[in-house]
């Protein structure tokens, strides 16, 4: 899991990727940052003369979640995302009568106060990147 914000004095924008310390994907995390693929650029609407990634502060830092208040917030709200995935395929069923409806209710919640989805998952017009991303987004968060 990872947190995404914005740095106190840099550039609107400019982000800074923090992730739980997770050894087996520390470097290719970090390749991708520093050589993203040309596919992209589209998702980004990199300009000519602009940088990859120009918006990422630097390389991604690895922390361990439990000195990390943030991180053990993005786990906590990944855990009730991954549960309403779960619960609403059917892929586990509730453990109580309206568990369903609880987390599904907390998992709103969740994302009414994140990035509005469609800033993440255009509807329409999506660029080949943009296509990749809402093909595998799970159906109950779309």
């Amino acid at each position: 899991m990872g947190f995404v914000g914005n740095v106190g004095d840099t550039p609107k924008g400019a982000t800074v990727l923090i992730f739980d310390h997770e050894h087996r994907e520390q470097e290719r995390y970090t390749n991708i940052l520093l050589s993203p693929p040309d596919w992209t650029n589209t998702y980004y609407d990199k300009r000519e003369k602009q940088e990859k990634m120009d918006q990422i502060v630097d390389v991604p830092h690895f922390v361990d979640s439990k000195q990390v208040g943030l991180i053990q917030l993005s786990d906590f709200m990944c855990f009730f995302l991954r549960k309403h995935i779960e619960l609403q395929l059917e892929l586990v069923q509730p453990a109580y009568a309206d568990e369903k409806e609880k987390v599904a209710n907390w998992t709103k919640l969740i994302l009414d106060r994140s990035i509005p989805q469609s800033n993440i998952l255009m509807k329409r017009g999506r660029c080949e990147c943009a296509e990749l991303f809402y093909k595998y987004i799970p159906e109950p968060l779309k």
